[in-house]
């Protein structure tokens, strides 16, 4: 199916600087979850299995698939309005800026491949030896972190520039932290970067980390492989710590005043950002499938035997469930005034409360 149409998500794109925040408004005619319960309104099921949760692209849901299809839905109905066909499984979250989409693949000779969201068409690829982590986009670069290298390179091209950061850590993607950047390690290095790349200051935590960290205000949430929370100054000094479990913990969700965490091993806590007091913990039975959504309302927490929770946010008493017959691999997602949910049967969820 032809793609020219796609030229309205370039033109159309007024969200913040992309990828931090690729989420603007969406049509006018959504169903906001507006009370409870929740109901399925409509499911999209793939002819491969999903390889992330869905990401916003201009007015369209991108879904991607283990096969290197990336097809963009209409929000409303889970119509297929467009596809990109690529190489190789995805394995990364789709990245995109005003032009452009950025997908890391499988592929042997095409681990990072860059599409034109105007034509719909391939614009360019790159192959690394070791598989890259998703991209992000810096004023005229795009930074994309591969191994203990975090590369430069020209967005219209691909051509790579300058090292931004080389080691001593194997790099998470870096996330927007103040006017600058905030890189993680998966052996506990933090680097604050400003934009331009230069770096600021590092801090060796000495810990495992696996999920990229979270800005909240002046400071950064980072979480570890042992269950451990770090709240970092702007300075790089350790605020406080806490210890929360014994598993994994997921990247964090930060709101006005608290923070939301979950583990691997079904716990979710609510913080405060201040001190990393313990507001409210829930068991969930089950293990998470990635990081809690918080809204201003409730918080969702997707789960590996099916079910997907919505919680109080001020108490994190259960208010709704829905269940799944299959797992639920990825996180739940709010675009659109929906709530979306992947099951491992290939399809993808939208629920919401009005018919």
């Amino acid at each position: 199916m032809a793609v020219a149409f796609l030229s309205a998500c370039a033109s159309g794109w007024q969200g913040p600087r992309p990828p931090v925040a690729p989420a603007p408004s969406g049509p006018t005619d959504v169903a906001f979850i507006s009370g409870l319960p929740v109901h399925s309104q409509w499911s999209y099921r793939g002819s491969a299995f999903l390889a992330d949760a869905p990401t916003p692209i201009g007015r369209f849901l991108a879904v991607a698939d283990r096969k290197g299809r990336v097809r963009f839905l209409d929000p409303n109905t889970g119509k297929s309005k467009a596809e990109l066909k690529g190489k190789g499984g995805i394995c990364r979250p789709l990245v995109w800026d005003s032009e452009r989409l950025y997908v890391v693949s499988q592929h042997a000779g095409k681990t990072l491949q860059c599409f034109d969201l105007e034509r719909g068409k391939p614009a360019w690829h790159r192959k690394y030896r070791q598989p890259p982590e998703a991209p992000i986009r810096s004023g005229a670069e795009l930074w994309l972190p591969v191994g203990d290298t975090v590369y430069a390179l020209d967005p219209r091209t691909g051509t790579p520039g300058r090292v931004v950061l080389a080691g001593p850590d194997i790099w998470l993607s870096p996330v927007q932290w103040g006017t600058g950047w905030a890189a993680l390690g998966r052996y506990g290095t933090v680097a604050a970067l400003e934009a331009s790349g230069r770096t600021l200051w590092t801090v060796e935590l000495d810990v495992s980390c696996s999920e990229r960290p979270a800005a909240a205000g002046d400071s950064l949430c980072v979480v570890t492989t042992s269950g451990t929370v770090f709240c970092l100054a702007a300075d790089g000094e350790v605020a406080w710590q806490r210890t929360l479990d014994s598993t994994a913990l997921f990247e964090p969700t930060v709101g006005p005043t608290e923070i939301c965490v979950g583990a691997s091993s079904g716990n979710v806590w609510m913080l405060n950002r201040q001190d990393g007091s313990v507001q409210w913990q829930r068991t969930l039975g089950a293990p998470l499938s990635g990081r809690p959504l918080l809204h201003e309302d409730w918080v969702a927490a997707a789960l590996r035997d099916g079910r997907m929770e919505l919680l109080d946010r001020t108490n994190g008493v259960t208010l709704d469930t829905v269940a799944y017959e299959s797992i639920l691999p990825f996180a739940p997602v709010w675009a659109f005034g929906r709530l979306f949910v992947v099951d491992s049967e290939r399809k993808l969820h939208a629920l919401g409360t009005a018919p």
